[in-house]
């Protein structure tokens, strides 16, 4: 079975952006390890994943 990463990928916009609106994003940079971004990651994640989506924020950051 095929590893499919498209969740991955939009539950990382998703909490890129949520972090933008809510003014946390201060500078032009996304620390990936940072733990608020991880939380949102993971509620994003877990709401929109499908069979077969990997939970590996490393293959594409």
């Amino acid at each position: 079975m095929a590893k499919n990463y498209a969740g991955t990928v939009i539950g990382m916009l998703l909490a890129v952006l949520e972090l933008a609106e809510v003014g946390l994003l201060l500078d032009n940079r996304i620390y990936y390890y940072n733990q608020q971004l991880l939380e949102r990651f993971r509620s994003f994640f877990q709401a929109i994943r499908q069979p077969g989506d990997s939970y590996k924020i490393e293959i594409y950051f």
